[in-house]
């Protein structure tokens, strides 16, 4: 999958217009957001593989995306524990992401039991990519990582870092 940042404030932002058109293209895209519109993350749900979420959602929120196709934002602390619980029953799926820029393997110790059914996030590149893929998460969403500068994605890195994911 590739993500298709959507969040105004990154320097990695893609208009959604320009967005749609990639997605044309790439079959599996997904489109990160911090959009309170739940209008609007419905309807991008609609249109690409999933819709990533990228802020804590309300209940009410996750009971109203109960089931599209969403990867929900879960901070990796001791509070993202509930949430994280809240996210699965509503049928979306968590990405856990650190909150410190660089996941490690202490940090997801309190969410063993869910991240088999969790994708991971937060810093992920060639040097702690191994310990992480020993974990068995259900994805890795790794953006920084791959990158020379930012916005500029590196060869070599996305090499390493697949070739560590066919272990």
């Amino acid at each position: 999958m590739i993500g298709i940042v959507g969040v105004k404030s990154s320097p990695r932002y893609v208009h959604i217009d320009e967005a749609l058109r990639i997605s044309n293209y790439v079959r599996n895209a997904v489109y990160v957001t911090d959009s309170e519109d739940l209008n609007f993350i419905e309807q991008i749900a609609r249109r690409f593989m999933y819709v990533q979420v990228h802020r804590i959602m309300s209940t009410h929120e996750l009971r109203r995306l109960k089931g599209k196709n969403v990867i929900a934002y879960v901070p990796a602390t001791y509070e993202g524990i509930n949430y994280i619980e809240s996210v699965l029953e509503n049928g979306l799926v968590p990405l856990i992401h650190s909150t410190k820029g660089r996941i490690t393997v202490d940090d997801l110790s309190h969410f063993k039991k869910y991240i088999s059914r969790s994708g991971v996030a937060g810093g992920i590149d060639v040097n702690n990519a191994h310990e992480l893929i020993g974990l068995n998460p259900l994805f890795f969403d790794v953006s920084r990582g791959s990158e020379e500068d930012i916005g500029r994605k590196s060869g070599w890195r996305i090499r390493y870092l697949l070739g560590v994911l066919r272990l």
